[in-house]
């Protein structure tokens, strides 16, 4: 989870739910839960020693726990005097905030060592919790490099669900389970969801499965059962249905014996909270809890470590927590920065020690890190240093226009490259996947290899390809791949069975899929009765004979009932395609015609792609590809989809339209969309250049670290500044605090003055984090944009917001925005200059028609567009030539 957004923290393959381990020494399960001085069977010191011997060792055992391997005396050489400080203290509550690159995970394997050490708990007496399972395997194995084989016997080290699930198996009879419970994978849980709502009658198309397993997920991620969801939020869902179908869906999986990777915590909690004895037996094991990555958990995990912590009456709580509250960045997924900030008021006379040398930046990387998180309130503090050189400064880099900015960072990568570097060390970092598209074109165009980490390529999502494959079936009809791709995108009722018979109708009449779908959605001159009587006699020829002459017999003979007028009607028939009476025949059968719904959605698609390919040569491509993309149904899908990746993939539609418009025809971007994504990485070697969002880089960290687009709006985000106000604001300064530290000795920083974003052109500002760096660890480099000197009096980029449209200023970047703007439409605004509007003839509250919508009333127009509430089809925004005045 905290290492990339492409790792599964669900996954529990690694972790068997019945541990077998005792000590490092197999014992029966009856055994797993015996009276913690119990010491497991134990092997001899040395083979000639006497069973007196033997006593007198399982008693020493017995009295204090000694790991079965011999431990390095050396295990903490190399600690600096926090790490050592860290790793010394075991007794009572323990906080270690440990900041970027400062060694926190073998500060967490060499406390470990240290306990088993001095013998104060077994193996199994300790509870370690990670993340992720590439935690788990990481820290197990620098844990067994210290320990040998004993390892085998911490059967407590995995992720919170892994834990989790195997005590569920232990005592799932108290839950309503029973311990070979089924553990149902998304796409399982979506099923049964669909079910329980299709039997509740709520609108599927208005509220999908997918929403409500991300309302039911918040929930137990807020360790809320159904009857404790505050009644306010049950119109989360479907109009106030969202509680009771949340209490639906439990109940159903108790019936199934089955349970989803929520129920592992959210159960876990109510089987502590409700059987005091099955916690004491936990609170008594576990004499060590380590938990990593503490910033990043939920309300659910938070509560569930209490209980197994206890409140200390019994003795010291022995817990560890490790984390940084500076890199708490998945507030979006439920983490709670709180948690940690307030560990020294959850645990009573809770001690903190600060990791702060860090062993993998320089001096400036550091300072400038520390600058720009030194401006958050809600932190516990500290600051970052290193022993080693200062280092380069950051550069801080002003550039015109997005293209531009893309041109230069990835030229300096091809200076890297020409150096020697490794391009496994070089990430460009972003803050949303919907700029990427513009830097994966210019890799691509510099025959440099890289990789998408944590998703597609930009032009290998699915939404991506579905809309290109939309425009090019515009151009190109006859291209049935395209045409399958999207025959039921969105869907239309268009199943595999109709399908199958478009594409056998294409092949028995050589034609493409389109012009078969065409064809089969004209209007059916041959009767269906009859067309059913004679599928029924071909059905019923005898075996082994000659079908020509059996069929020629069956037609006349009375039992098939054919009227002396069909007989003559399908002699026709046979004549006009110039068949023999039995090819007609099969003929007729295999090329049956659609009909129903399915005829009419497909005749609806049909009419659509022959009037877009009219509009080709009458409005710009631009204008073409959103009228496209909002009649065919595919906007309206992302917009009422409310998965998480939603209104990312609705971006990445927006950030398609404003490159489309970048080319002087449709034909010529795809031409270049074809050139692109022709480039075979199999010919490169295994070096890449890393493209990923800044929340997939955490744990990981490069040589050379590229951070374009600081720009206000773009980061901060302003979405998390409209949604969070100031939580979100400072969350969106820790991403960038993470961005910085990823870096070990190079970091670019940089800004546009224009940038298009969803197809228009704006002017930017400059990041406010920009002007948190320490102008001491900066290098300014600036391509005489309109802002001012780094080191003007002022001291900030944000004194001086006037642009300069008339620039005569010559980069490629501002030819391709001139061009763009007199070509299709679009203008690069002034901060003080309202954009142009197209003017059109409507007027809010007039009666218009629309060829596809029919009749609707006008709401708002905005430019060469028209908000319009239609009667039967509902608001659309549609293009304003094609309304007519009623």
């Amino acid at each position: 989870m905290s290492d990339s957004e492409n790792i599964d923290p669900f996954d529990l393959d690694d972790f068997d739910p019945f541990p077998r381990f005792e000590g490092g020494k197999t014992v029966p399960k009856d055994d797993l839960f015996a009276a913690e001085n119990e010491p497991p069977v134990l092997e001899p010191d040395q083979p000639s020693m006497s069973l007196t011997q033997m006593a007198q060792q399982a008693a020493n055992h017995q009295a204090k726990p000694s790991p079965s391997h011999e431990i390095d005396s050396d295990y903490m050489a190399g600690l600096n005097e926090a790490q050592k400080e860290a790793v010394e203290c075991i007794d009572g509550p323990l906080l270690v905030l440990a900041g970027a690159g400062t060694g926190k995970t073998r500060v967490l394997t060499t406390r470990i060592t240290h306990i088993l050490a001095l013998r104060k708990a077994w193996p199994s007496q300790m509870l370690v919790v990670t993340f992720t399972n590439k935690a788990a395997r990481e820290m197990r194995q620098r844990i067994g490099q210290q320990i040998g084989d004993a390892v085998e016997g911490m059967q407590w080290l995995g992720t919170f669900h892994a834990v989790t699930a195997k005590i569920l198996r232990r005592h799932a009879e108290l839950v309503g389970l029973r311990s070979d419970f089924t553990i149902l994978d998304p796409d399982d849980q979506i099923r049964l969801l669909k079910t329980i709502i299709r039997a509740e009658n709520v609108d599927e198309k208005k509220w999908p499965a997918r929403a409500l397993a991300n309302v039911i997920d918040n929930w137990k991620n807020r360790g809320l059962q159904p009857n404790q969801v505050p009644a306010n939020e049950a119109h989360d869902y479907a109009d106030g249905k969202g509680i009771a179908l949340y209490q639906t869906y439990q109940d159903r999986l108790k019936i199934a014996n089955a349970a989803d990777f929520g129920d592992m915590l959210i159960e876990c909690l109510r089987l502590f909270q409700e059987n005091a004895d099955v916690l004491k037996i936990y609170q008594n094991r576990f004499k060590y809890i380590l938990i990593d990555e503490y910033q990043d958990t939920n309300v659910v995990q938070y509560l569930w470590l209490r209980l197994l912590a206890g409140n200390g009456k019994n003795g010291p709580q022995n817990v560890c927590c490790v984390g940084d509250d500076d890199q708490s960045i998945y507030g979006w997924r439920g983490a709670e920065v709180e948690n940690i900030l307030r560990f020294e008021k959850d645990f009573k006379g809770a001690k903190t020690v600060r990791l702060e040398q860090n062993y993998r930046s320089t001096g400036h990387i550091l300072a400038a890190a520390s600058g720009v998180i030194a401006h958050n309130s809600d932190r516990l503090g500290k600051t970052l240093y290193c022993n080693s050189e200062d280092g380069n400064k950051l550069i801080v880099k002003s550039i015109w226009d997005g293209d531009e900015e893309a041109k230069s960072i990835c030229e300096k990568i091809e200076d890297f490259r020409h150096e020697g570097a490794n391009l496994n060390e070089i990430a460009i970092l972003m803050r949303t996947s919907a700029l990427m598209r513009s830097f994966e074109d210019r890799l691509s165009i510099l025959g440099i290899p890289y990789r998408l980490v944590g998703g597609p390529k930009f032009y290998e999502r699915a939404e991506i390809r579905d809309v290109i494959a939309y425009l090019s079936l515009v151009q190109n009809a006859d291209n049935d791949i395209k045409f399958s791709r999207i025959i039921n995108v969105p869907k239309r009722g268009i199943g595999a069975s109709s399908l199958a018979k478009m594409q056998h109708y294409a092949r028995m009449n050589n034609i493409s899929l389109y012009r078969a779908a065409a064809e089969m959605t004209k209007d059916d001159d041959f009767p269906a009765a009859l067309r059913r009587k004679i599928k029924k006699i071909i059905l019923a020829l005898p075996y082994g004979m000659d079908k020509n002459l059996s069929f020629d017999a069956a037609l006349v003979d009375p039992k098939h009932k054919l009227k002396p007028k069909e007989i003559e009607q399908f002699k026709l028939y046979a004549d006009n395609k110039g068949m023999n009476f039995y090819s007609a025949a099969q003929d007729l059968t295999a090329n049956e015609p659609l009909a129903g719904k399915t005829k009419n959605e497909l005749k609806t698609l049909m009419d659509n792609f022959k009037r877009w390919q009219g509009l080709i040569t009458e409005m710009p491509h631009p204008e073409l590809a959103k009228l496209i993309f909002e009649e065919s149904g595919y906007n309206d899908m992302w917009k009422q989809a409310t998965t998480a990746d939603a209104p990312g993939r609705l971006e990445n539609l927006q950030e398609l339209v404003g490159q489309i418009g970048q080319f002087s025809s449709l034909g010529e971007f795809l031409e270049h969309i074809s050139l692109v994504m022709d480039v075979d990485e199999q010919k490169y070697n295994s070096e890449m250049v890393s493209l990923m969002t800044l929340h997939a880089v955490k744990g990981l960290e490069f040589e050379y670290i590229f951070l374009p687009a600081w720009e206000e709006g773009q980061f901060p985000h302003q979405r998390a500044l409209d949604e969070s106000g100031q939580a979100g604001l400072e969350e969106e300064r820790r991403l960038a605090y993470v961005g910085i530290t990823r870096a070990k000795r190079y970091c670019w920083i940089s800004f546009t003055a224009n940038r298009q974003v969803h197809g228009q052109w704006q002017n930017n500002l400059p990041s406010r984090f920009i002007d948190e760096i320490p102008i001491e660890t900066a290098q300014i480099e600036q391509n005489n944009t309109q802002y001012g000197n780094y080191a003007a009096p002022s001291g900030s980029y944000f004194d001086n917001d006037e642009i300069e449209t008339n620039s005569s200023f010559q980069t490629p970047g501002w030819q391709r925005a001139q061009k763009v703007r007199k070509s299709s439409g679009y203008q690069i605004y002034k901060s003080a200059q309202k954009s142009r509007k197209i003017e059109n003839n409507f007027y809010t509250g007039e009666r218009v028609y629309h060829t596809k919508f029919g009749l609707g009333f006008v709401l708002a127009t905005d430019g060469s567009r028209v908000d319009v509430d239609f009667d039967e089809a509902g608001r659309k925004k549609v293009v304003a030539s094609f309304l007519e005045q009623t």
